[in-house]
């Protein structure tokens, strides 16, 4: 480019040199006006042609993007028109995209076999199944959709596409496909429910026996320790198994809660309560501080006990000597809920294995050698019942100082999430 300006600008002066050579400078002066025109027009044409080739590059390239990627994409308009329908979208439902594109959906297409899976993912109301993980009305809408035939279980984001007006004039949905993780997930959980059925009722009959022999046995000062050991020991399997049976109910859905107005203040007394003689015997000591005398929430009261009742026990059994336990209720200030803390001066939780605490199977490393027979799974159960209730739980520790579980619960009853839904979105 700078090359051929150059010559022309060479070949503009020699043109201009003959001119003023021959007298017609008033026809040179309208030459040189001429000239200067052509080539302002010619430069702003290579301008525009080179400005036009990237931009159609680039929409090739979002395009060559859009049509590879692992994920299902389905763009349509305000009406439902279809207008981008990529590969994984025509593998996910095996329909061709010459079939739907620049048609509109809608939901009476689901009676035909060929286009039903499309039509109850654009209209999760008409699916088998639909979860809304997002908030209502709150952008992108993410839903988790199952289907029976053929069998699917995806997760959806729903987006808007606005002009720089702010104008809705569609919407892009993302559509994953996780039927093989929910398959290995469900046949992992199988295998547990199996297993942790299978050894209920034999550690049921041992807990029994067990019991009845410590009853029996007070007195005899060989037969008494071994029996009340052994039955220590039951107690501790029992728990494991009923544990892995809600491990079980939690990811297959059907852990269940029954939810009513509840009273925190008396509720969380009687937990601490109820705790006190395991307290004695670890020669800890449990203290309680409230704000207030009453504080309703919206809970279920059978669940959340189990939530407390474990982040205590473990405050007791890691505890040290004459260590002690502060349960403490306060509100967040301008905002719609009660924080519940859990502070103890026990052995606390190495910095490394903070992250991983509430993932299953997971025990700090200092406390394996103080209590090696623990499952791992109460934590992960305590997260999943505090987030069933619209809550979040969060720990802090420092080695050999002790830790806080500290549990927000809401005080409005809306910030519960919804469970199945029958309408969301589009």
């Amino acid at each position: 480019m700078r090359s051929f300006s150059f010559v022309l600008a060479c070949a503009f002066f020699i043109l201009c040199l003959f001119f003023i050579n021959n007298t017609f400078v008033v026809l040179g002066g309208g030459l040189f006006f001429f000239f200067c025109i052509a080539w302002m027009s010619f430069s702003a044409f290579l301008k525009i042609t080179k400005l036009s080739f990237e931009t159609k590059f680039k929409d090739k390239e979002k395009e060559a993007l859009v049509e590879y990627l692992h994920d299902g994409i389905i763009v349509y308009d305000t009406n439902f028109v279809i207008k981008t329908f990529n590969k994984a979208a025509e593998s996910l439902f095996g329909v061709s995209k010459e079939i739907v594109l620049n048609k509109q959906m809608e939901p009476g297409l689901a009676s035909t076999h060929e286009l039903k899976p499309l039509i109850q993912v654009l209209f999760p109301s008409l699916a088998p199944a639909a979860v809304q993980k997002s908030d209502p009305g709150v952008w992108p809408q993410i839903v988790t959709i199952s289907l029976d035939f053929p069998r699917l279980e995806l997760e959806t984001v729903l987006s808007q596409v606005v002009t720089e007006d702010g104008d809705i004039i569609g919407f892009l949905k993302v559509i994953k496909d996780n039927t093989r993780e929910k398959s290995v997930l469900e046949a992992k959980t199988d295998f547990i429910n199996v297993a942790a059925h299978q050894l209920r009722t034999p550690v049921t009959a041992l807990h029994w026996a067990l019991e009845n022999i410590v009853e029996y046995s007070k007195g005899n000062e060989t037969i008494y320790p071994i029996a009340k050991e052994a039955l220590s020991v039951a107690n501790r399997a029992t728990k494991i198994t009923n544990d892995l049976l809600d491990v079980s109910k939690i990811e297959e859905g059907r852990f269940g809660y029954t939810f009513k107005d509840s009273d925190l203040i008396p509720f969380l007394k009687k937990i601490a309560a109820d705790m006190k003689s395991l307290a004695e015997a670890y020669s800890v000591s449990i203290q309680f501080e409230s704000f207030s005398e009453s504080v309703f929430v919206y809970i279920d009261e059978n669940r959340l006990s189990a939530v407390f009742l474990n982040l205590i026990d473990n405050a007791i059994r890691y505890n040290t000597k004459n260590g002690r336990i502060l349960i403490s209720v306060f509100p967040i200030e301008s905002k719609p809920y009660i924080k519940v803390a859990i502070s103890d001066t026990g052995v606390g939780i190495p910095q490394a294995d903070l992250q991983k605490l509430f993932q299953k199977l997971h025990r700090g490393s200092n406390v394996v050698q103080m209590e090696p027979n623990g499952s791992g799974l109460g934590l992960y159960i305590a997260k999943n019942i505090i987030e069933q209730h619209g809550g979040k739980i969060e720990v802090s520790s420092e080695i050999n100082r002790g830790t806080t579980f500290s549990i927000l619960i809401p005080t409005d009853k809306t910030l519960v999430p919804q469970r199945e839904v029958s309408k969301v979105g589009f």
